[in-house]
């Protein structure tokens, strides 16, 4: 595989990820930041938009605290909002 290969797989006007839902552990949320904060070494114009809550809403915020990429959670929502 070259090494620049990884560069093809996340275009420059890439640069937002989000989800819409409850956040709970089947969701995977936390992994998704885990994951996300590993991305944003190498993709620094990384940012996720979370719009939910739910009981997995602590451990996020707290991982979140910890990451190196922007964030944004928009907490409880309706459709006409998003």
């Amino acid at each position: 595989m070259n090494a620049s290969a990884p560069e093809t797989i996340w275009p420059k006007k890439i640069r937002r990820l989000g989800h819409h839902g409850f956040l709970t552990p089947e969701r995977g949320i936390s992994q998704l930041v885990r994951g996300l904060d590993i991305l944003s070494q190498r993709y620094p114009d990384i940012e996720l938009v979370l719009a939910g809550e739910g009981p997995c809403e602590p451990e996020i915020k707290s991982l979140l605290s910890r990451c190196h990429f922007r964030y944004q959670l928009l907490g409880r929502y309706q459709g006409s909002h998003l």
